[in-house]
């Protein structure tokens, strides 16, 4: 077999590799554990200072200040602000749950990038970039690598959040 049959070769297993690849990551996209903690502290602030407002209203049309409502209406009220101070708490007592993930998914996180820094190379690029390959597919071939040598490393981690590692780490350097 010449060398251009085993490179066409090896570019349709990529580009298998990679269709299956495509469809996986469109099934599941990693959030970090951090941006995860930020929207659920941010929802829950959101959720109080509306459930403080509520608060006043329902107060003041309870004492008749804005005229007179059916009870249906003040009842109704009453039960959406509920609802979203529990909301609130809700959303405050999972990330207090989750920040101690979020503080670990983060060390290990700078542990990889570190790891990248130090194996991710000149020589490591030009030994793993063949001529004739697109792009993408030497993106995707070097992906594949890295990923093997992230799971030998740091153990069996989640595809999505190795993938998400290595796109970031890919947009800041290169």
């Amino acid at each position: 077999m010449n060398k251009q049959t085993q490179n066409n070769e090896d570019e349709t297993n990529i580009e298998n590799d990679l269709r299956f690849k495509m469809d996986d990551s469109l099934a599941v996209a990693y959030i970090m554990k951090e941006d995860k903690l930020n929207e659920l502290k941010y929802s829950a602030i959101i959720f109080i200072v509306f459930a403080i407002v509520l608060t006043f209203i329902a107060f003041f049309i309870s004492i008749g200040f804005f005229g007179d409502y059916n009870i249906i209406f003040k009842i109704a009220l009453y039960i959406i602000t509920l609802g979203l101070y529990y909301l609130a708490i809700n959303s405050f007592l999972e990330s207090k749950r989750l920040k101690p993930e979020a503080i670990e998914e983060k060390i290990l996180t700078n542990k990889i990038i570190d790891f990248l820094e130090t194996m991710i190379d000149d020589d490591f690029l030009s030994q793993n970039v063949e001529e004739g390959r697109s792009i993408e597919l030497s993106y995707y071939y070097i992906y594949e690598i890295i990923e093997k040598m992230i799971i030998e490393e740091f153990g069996e981690l989640n595809c999505s959040y190795i993938e998400k590692i290595y796109e970031d780490y890919y947009n800041k350097f290169f």
